[in-house]
Order: C-alpha cells, then structure tokens, then sequence
C-alpha cells in the first residue's frame, strides 16, 4: 500500500533490505548525504538509479526463483 506523507502526496512503497557494502563506500555515502542534507537511503537510491539508467535489465523469468540455483 502506498505511503501518504502530510500533503496527501502518494510516495512509492518502500521495503527494507540488508546489504553489506565496503567500509569506504558507507563513509562516502554518509558524508555525501550529511553535506548535502539527505537520507542515506536516498544517496543509495539516487546511486542505483544512475547506475541502472547506463546498463540494460533483463527481467527475471517467471518459472524460475533467482537468484539461479547452482
């Protein structure tokens, strides 16, 4: 279900993860969100979606589970 902030705006939904990022890259990301007054997790977003914007997706494909068993 959508999440609606106080302007009655609908924002996309969110889901939680856990990845584990090198020690260098968390320092940068935390750094580039305190100078410029933003989430971490928004630094994150913004990083992946320029980085899907250069590089082509397939989709997954519906019979199989992923990531592909070995």
């Amino acid at each position: 279900m959508p999440v609606k902030n106080m302007n009655t705006k609908t924002l996309p939904p969110k889901s939680r993860k856990t990845f584990y990022i090198r020690a260098d890259l968390d320092e940068k990301i935390r750094a580039y969100a305190y100078w410029e007054r933003l989430g971490i997790s928004d630094v994150v977003n913004m990083a992946l979606d320029n980085f899907f914007k250069s590089v082509e997706v397939k989709g997954i494909p519906k019979n199989r589970s992923f990531p592909p068993k070995r």
